[in-house]
């Protein structure tokens, strides 16, 4: 990515582009953050469709966690809102 801060953990403004190494067949990609954040990724397949969605954080306080299906390499676009930093963490489920 071009925001990475340390292995596994994005420190970004404005927008962060995270590239995705082809997995090998469908793999679900997990990010979690503390703060609201959006997700731009191509749909998987032969599907000509790019899919964004605005992840919140839950009621329960446990942050915003954005689940993205990806079964080639492929560029995971991340946007911070405001004027502030996100930090978006690769988690393992």
């Amino acid at each position: 990515a071009d925001c990475v801060e340390e292995p596994g953990r994005l420190v970004f403004s404005g927008n962060c582009v995270l590239r995705v190494a082809d997995p090998g067949g469908l793999r679900t990609l997990v990010l979690r953050s503390a703060a609201r954040f959006t997700v731009v990724a191509p749909a998987p397949g032969d599907a000509d469709l790019t899919i964004r969605d605005e992840v919140e954080p839950a009621a329960d306080g446990t942050g915003a966690v954005a689940k993205i299906a990806v079964d080639q390499a492929t560029e995971v676009g991340l946007v911070c809102p405001g004027l502030g930093g996100c930090t978006v963490v690769v988690a393992t489920s």
